[in-house]
């Protein structure tokens, strides 16, 4: 299933007019999605948990015997919502006047994400039925089985297929940046064979080279969890890590004076982030 949503990925992102109206999409199903599961889900529930229960109970599973500890490490679930924060600045040469455009995106997806997700999560929390059955879920799934608790297996289905829908949309837009993260650094000379990564299909309106390698490498990076999931998550959790320098270096001294891959792999500040 990895390998032929990064291939349909892909096919999406190799057209570059259409990647508009597949954003366009994506939101729509994302405002409509959270509007109606924001609504069903608490109307639907058999009955409400109070709000002491919602508000001052904590329950630590983790095993971690800190409940300090235990409510950090919890926060790294919440922070995957925003893994693709900076995708909008690896698109500032497509978005008209980029320099307000770009900051009030970044802004305005952490100002709209906490908004959201607080009345989100304040309905689920309302609605769990079975707090212990939605953690232990055979389907891997917690939120489907809060939905399931709450309404019906069909009703919890049609929910969960809004949900895939709308990070099937993420899912092709992180293409389209990786995509052209890939095709700037090779512009800019900071990868191996750049001449070749830094062409754009003009018919196509794609940079394909760099996409189709940016895909294979996503591809390969899958491979991984075939021989170990620990070794993939490893790799995974740590990887958004070394972004943080070029990315600096590049906001400090300007595209003319920006380094070399390899100056960047030597340098202190890039061997920390790595």
């Amino acid at each position: 299933m990895f390998a032929v949503l990064n291939i349909v990925a892909f096919v999406f992102n190799t057209y570059g007019r259409i990647l508009p109206i597949i954003s366009q999409m994506s939101l729509y199903i994302s405002l409509v999605s959270f509007a109606v599961i924001l609504v069903v889900v608490p109307a639907k529930a058999p009955s409400h948990n109070s709000v002491s229960f919602v508000f001052t109970n904590f329950i630590n599973n983790t095993g971690w015997k800190q409940d300090g500890i235990a409510f950090i490490v919890g926060l790294v679930n919440t922070n995957w919502s925003f893994t693709c924060l900076d995708c909008a600045t690896h698109l500032a040469e497509e978005v008209p006047r980029p320099e307000r455009m770009v900051p009030v995106a970044i802004c305005g997806t952490v100002a709209i994400g906490f908004v959201t997700s607080w009345f989100f999560a304040l309905s689920m929390m309302f609605s769990i039925q079975d707090l212990e059955a939605a953690a232990l879920t055979p389907t891997y799934v917690p939120i489907l089985e809060i939905f399931n608790q709450a309404i019906n297996t069909t009703g919890a289905c049609v929910l969960e297929a809004m949900i895939i829908l709308t990070a099937f949309g993420c899912l092709i837009a992180a293409h389209t940046w990786q995509s052209r993260l890939c095709w700037s650094f090779a512009r800019d000379g900071g990868l191996p064979g750049h001449k070749w990564l830094a062409r754009v299909n003009h018919n196509l309106d794609a940079p394909l080279f760099a996409h189709a390698t940016s895909t294979t490498l996503t591809g390969l990076v899958g491979l991984l969890y075939l021989g170990s999931s620990a070794a993939f998550f490893s790799y995974v959790h740590p990887a958004s890590l070394p972004t943080s320098k070029p990315g600096t270096d590049r906001w400090q001294s300007g595209r003319r004076g920006y380094r070399s891959s390899i100056h960047l792999l030597f340098d202190p500040g890039g061997l920390l982030a790595h």
